[in-house]
């Protein structure tokens, strides 16, 4: 999953981490706003060299759910509650040409109407043998 989280930062498309909480007995808003920020900048310093020059947000909450509607690239971090609601009532009418890729990294699913490569494409060539 961290290479296609990696591919869609390269590509530059609307991001959106979520988290489930259950670690460490924190709620999902308790463990997305510890742990957000973390796992944004560990992600963004994957891009080294390179620099994410875009929004990051590292704990959306509801009342800033517009934000996705934003029309440049971001990478946000939300409570699974909140990805529930949005999935719910706002991603069976987004456009088929939005580029917004979610990633649940607890699940280890991904949600996306966005060509996103899948893990065979990694495959690093073999050694001669």
């Amino acid at each position: 999953m961290v290479m296609q989280i990696f591919v869609s930062l390269l590509h530059e498309r609307k991001i959106i981490l979520i988290l489930g909480g259950g670690r460490e007995g924190l709620t999902s808003e308790e463990d997305c706003a510890r742990n957000g920020a973390i796992i944004i900048e560990t992600l963004l310093s994957l891009l080294y060299p390179l620099e994410w020059n875009f929004t990051n947000i590292s704990c959306l909450i509801p009342s800033m759910v517009d934000y996705l509607d934003a029309p440049f690239p971001y990478i946000v971090c939300m409570s699974r509650d909140l990805w529930r609601h949005i999935y719910d009532h706002r991603w069976a009418t987004s456009s088929e040409d939005d580029d917004v890729v979610a990633f649940d990294l607890d699940a280890g699913r991904v949600y996306s109407k966005a060509q996103v490569p899948t893990e065979s494409v990694f495959e690093f060539p073999q050694p001669y043998t």
